[in-house]
């Protein structure tokens, strides 16, 4: 059972409606399949300042220099490394938006991808959440990553650590199909 209730739009009042009306108009990344906003949106609207703080560093990354494909590749190898139910729900459904495959989303939960860049970047994200930043940039640099690229890709970590730990303590219920589980090693 979720531990913290989503506002109701029709309930918020102040900095929230404003915030949420916000997201309404501009059709943000946090709409399900059924065109709702998401409930770790409306959960966390239960804090105006969580809220506009967390959109505020979604949006900065956006227009970063990192893909709208390579950040659902990282969140979803975030999601999977701290076995975050709703997250990898949620970025399965955006991964697949983006026009990736399931076979790409599952490949990005496992740290695998095609490309020389997601072969080495998705491994890393996943040793910095599992190590606790213990990591070495050694094998991003080798593979071309500029020093603005390997801040975002922290930066997207840390974002995507927020939305595990918020979804894991809010218990949050999905409002995602949920994503496929991975197969077991043979």
């Amino acid at each position: 059972m979720q531990t913290i209730q989503p506002v109701h739009m029709e309930s918020a009042d102040g900095p929230i409606l404003g915030l949420l009306e916000i997201l309404k108009s501009e059709q943000f990344a946090f709409f399900n399949e059924k065109g709702e906003m998401s409930n770790m949106v409306l959960t966390m609207a239960q804090s105006a300042r969580t809220l506009d703080g967390y959109l505020q560093f979604h949006r900065m990354l956006t227009h970063g220099k990192l893909t709208s494909t390579f950040r659902e590749q990282i969140a979803l190898a975030v999601a999977q490394a701290n076995h975050c139910q709703y997250s990898l729900a949620q970025h399965a459904s955006r991964a697949a938006k983006l026009g990736m495959s399931k076979e790409e989303i599952l490949a990005s939960r496992e740290g695998r991808a095609n490309d020389l860049r997601g072969r080495v970047c998705l491994p890393f994200v996943q040793a910095l959440v599992t190590r606790n930043g213990s990591v070495d940039v050694v094998d991003l640099r080798g593979a071309a990553f500029s020093d603005a690229e390997i801040v975002e890709v922290i930066a997207q970590v840390a974002l995507n650590i927020f939305e595990n730990t918020f979804a894991a303590v809010a218990r949050l219920e999905l409002d995602y199909p949920r994503a496929a589980q991975l197969a077991k090693a043979a």
